[in-house]
């Protein structure tokens, strides 16, 4: 009786490593690279969600507190392009220390389509006002053709 039960542990034990291998295989995490604060910091992770779609976190620290971003797919060959993150509102404010953190769900075809995540910075406030945005972070997704 101990061989069985001896069998049967070591398969729950085979099927929980599994599992939790199959789990991180599908969560990617992208560390995204400062364009204009030295102490800025970001990352983006990316995990299969439901059936062809993929949810995005983006956790910031060190960024102007109290302040608007967006978050952008960006392409840059052979055409730029650029189009806001998620379903409605691509944008998050951070709290009094500069941290934030930006949560949307895409479809997997979608996510494939671009080369950059990018965090742009809106001094006025505004995420509807595009001509005064400065890019804060960049997340490298695939390199361009």
């Amino acid at each position: 009786m101990r061989s069985k039960a001896a069998h049967v542990l070591l398969a729950h034990v085979l099927a929980f490593c599994l599992s939790a291998t199959a789990a991180e295989a599908a969560a990617e995490k992208i560390e995204m690279q400062s364009n204009l604060w030295e102490e800025a910091k970001g990352e983006a992770l990316i995990e299969e969600a439901a059936a062809d779609t993929r949810e995005i976190t983006i956790r910031v620290e060190n960024l102007v507190p109290d302040s608007v971003f967006t978050v952008w797919f960006v392409n840059e060959r052979p055409v730029v392009d650029i189009m806001g993150v998620g379903e409605g509102a691509n944008s998050f404010r951070t709290d009094s220390d500069g941290n934030g953190v930006f949560s949307a769900t895409v479809s997997s075809g979608e996510l494939e389509d671009w080369q950059k995540l990018e965090v742009a910075y809106h001094p006025e406030g505004d995420p509807r006002k595009l001509a005064n945005l400065h890019i804060a972070l960049i997340a490298e997704l695939k390199e361009a053709p």
